[in-house]
């Protein structure tokens, strides 16, 4: 905790390079844009609102309440209310993400040809069930360790937020996994279909014999019968001059 008591706004300040605020000034203006209405980008827009409410409640507690000491002794009503807005939208932020991986399976595994799905249960989950971690927390957090700002890691009340957290990497993780094999039997089966195509296509090659070349065949052969005839007749002659 002491490298981050003796953080500071100037020392912050430098750390972030100005493309970052480049990047983050641009991501903005594409929040904003209305051209933007598709489903997916929907979701991207609330996994990157969450990213920036998380990073601006981060970023305030640390300025705010962890480089205050004197702010930690006087333990104000604030500073736990600051403390329950962090843990909420760090729920909110792998909750969307897990959001877009629901999605993306939806869209890809289950119902390739499907209609629009249904946003609001996504922002339920995404918005919404945080909410459920957070609060039970912060209750429990009052009844059985008052710290001063709920600032302790010092108990085990913390894996009531962090619990859900990990059960949502674990069900990416899952789905991650079902997706990859789709792609491998996906795979499969188109390589599998090409050399079928192959197949098919030289067996056809070697059976059908061009007309033109039969003719040509039978032409020679029947030349060269004639030519057979005519050698057989000369050589007779042959004979018969010389008897």
């Amino acid at each position: 905790m002491n490298h981050i008591d003796n953080m500071s706004i100037g020392n912050w300040r430098k750390t972030v390079p100005k493309k970052q605020w480049n990047c983050l000034i641009m991501s903005v203006l594409l929040f904003l844009s209305r051209s933007l209405s598709c489903q997916r980008i929907t979701l991207h827009k609330n996994l990157f609102c969450s990213y920036v409410l998380n990073s601006v409640f981060t970023i305030v507690h640390l300025i705010a309440v962890v480089n205050n000491p004197k702010l930690v002794t006087r333990n104000p009503v604030g500073c736990k209310v600051l403390q329950f807005f962090h843990q909420y939208m760090l729920g909110c932020n792998y909750f969307w993400m897990l959001c877009e991986g629901i999605y993306l399976h939806t869209l890809i595994v289950v119902a390739v040809f499907a209609e629009e799905q249904h946003l609001h249960w996504y922002y339920l989950l995404g918005w919404g069930f945080p909410l459920v971690p957070a609060s039970i927390h912060a209750v429990a957090r009052t009844k059985y360790f008052n710290d001063n700002c709920w600032m302790s890691v010092d108990t085990h009340l913390l894996f009531i937020v962090h619990g859900p957290i990990v059960a949502a990497l674990l069900v990416q993780a899952a789905l991650k996994r079902q997706w990859m094999q789709y792609k491998t039997q996906w795979g499969q089966r188109r390589r599998d279909h090409c050399s079928m195509r192959s197949t098919s296509y030289t067996a056809t090659s070697i059976t059908e014999v061009p007309a033109y070349l039969y003719h040509h065949d039978c032409s020679s052969e029947q030349l060269n019968g004639k030519y057979d005839e005519d050698s057989e007749m000369t050589a007779l002659k042959s004979r018969e001059t010389y008897a």
